[in-house]
């Protein structure tokens, strides 16, 4: 059976619309305060594609199939169509 990855982000998380002065909140703790502006959203976004890339690149390395989602669409529809096509077990 081929392995899979599936990649789950938001549209804010891709193409965040934050302005002026934002507090952005780590997973671990902490806190930074950045000024945004199109300079730092466009690095941001240029970030996020490369980043989404080189998964992509690894995971296709490895064999597995790679599967991007938007988090705003109900994931049950995939999930059927990757067991009727035998994927899924």
């Amino acid at each position: 059976m081929r392995a899979i990855a599936i990649s789950i982000a938001s549209e804010e998380e891709l193409s965040p619309t934050l302005e002026g002065f934002s507090r952005l909140q780590a997973l671990g703790g902490g806190e930074t305060k950045l000024r945004v502006d199109e300079r730092v959203l466009q690095a941001y976004r240029e970030e996020v594609q490369h980043y989404r890339q080189s998964v992509a690149k690894a995971v296709h390395a490895a064999g597995a199939a790679f599967i991007e989602l938007d988090s705003a669409d109900p994931i049950e529809p995939l999930i059927v169509d990757l067991m009727r096509a035998g994927v899924l077990g």
